[in-house]
């Protein structure tokens, strides 16, 4: 019998494959197949292609099946000018109280975003997961800084390629970044290259880190949670390599090392 967090992670899932393409719209969604791929009986199934219906992914037919709906462009007009209203009022609240240390890491940013943008020339071989991955970076940054958290949630759900693993109603939490000889570091200002870390718990009590190396240096990193007690994380890295683009690359127990210019994703298991 699937799980209420099992179903939930089915639907992430097909969510995932839905908005990277890899199920494209006009395509039937067959139960039996689900039910085989995911070792599950047809009630968890039907669970999570309702809730599928409910976001607009995909049309139940009756006495036909279900079909992955194709991108509405009026509503995607209706999105584009929802983000561009709200986040203009949100960078505007952000440039006047912001520091100079908050300035610094919005402009590592943005290099960053132009980096992954560099390679729209090539649509065959361009790795939109990791423009997403930094365009996304870029504004939570300062909808953080702002206080503005509930408002990014609700911009960005069906958005899931920088948070795929982290879910509505999730907790952000800062984190404290220590240089080698024990020094806390401000984010971006002190290490200008350096590393900036954001926290968040899942409604489960799972933790999601997302860690991003915009130097061009391997950093090493060491993440202690819930009064020190050690973790085991599985990792994933959106970069500018597309085998690597949200591919697991290993697991760690809170200790290892960032690839340069990287964006890493530890979900802990």
């Amino acid at each position: 019998m699937a799980t209420l967090q099992h179903t939930d992670e089915l639907y992430h899932i097909l969510e995932d494959e839905i908005c990277a393409l890899k199920i494209l719209p006009g395509e039937a969604l067959s139960e039996n197949q689900l039910c085989k791929r995911f070792g599950v009986s047809r009630t968890p199934i039907r669970s999570v292609l309702q809730r599928l219906e409910q976001n607009r992914f995909v049309q139940i037919i009756p006495c036909k099946g279900t079909i992955v709906t194709a991108i509405d462009t009026g509503v995607v007009d209706q999105l584009i000018f929802q983000r561009v209203a709200v986040e203009g009022m949100v960078f505007r609240d952000f440039v006047q109280s912001c520091s100079p240390m908050e300035i610094l890491a919005v402009e590592h940013l943005y290099n960053m975003l132009l980096e992954a943008a560099a390679g729209r020339s090539d649509p065959e071989n361009f790795d939109f997961n990791h423009f997403l991955s930094c365009d996304l970076a870029m504004h939570e940054y300062w909808f953080h800084k702002t206080s503005k958290e509930y408002l990014w949630e609700q911009m960005t759900r069906p958005q899931a390629d920088y948070s795929r693993f982290i879910r509505p109603g999730a907790q952000r939490f800062d984190i404290a970044t220590t240089s080698a000889d024990g020094k806390q570091i401000e984010e971006g200002y002190n290490d200008p290259y350096g590393v900036m870390c954001s926290a968040y718990q899942n409604a489960n009590g799972k933790w999601v880190i997302v860690a991003i190396n915009y130097s061009e240096d391997v950093k090493p990193v060491n993440f202690q949670l819930d009064n020190h007690e050690q973790k085991n994380w599985q990792m994933y890295r959106t970069s500018d390599i597309s085998s690597e683009s949200l591919a697991p690359i290993g697991s760690c127990d809170g200790t290892t090392q960032l690839a340069p210019r990287s964006i890493t994703t530890f979900m802990q298991k």
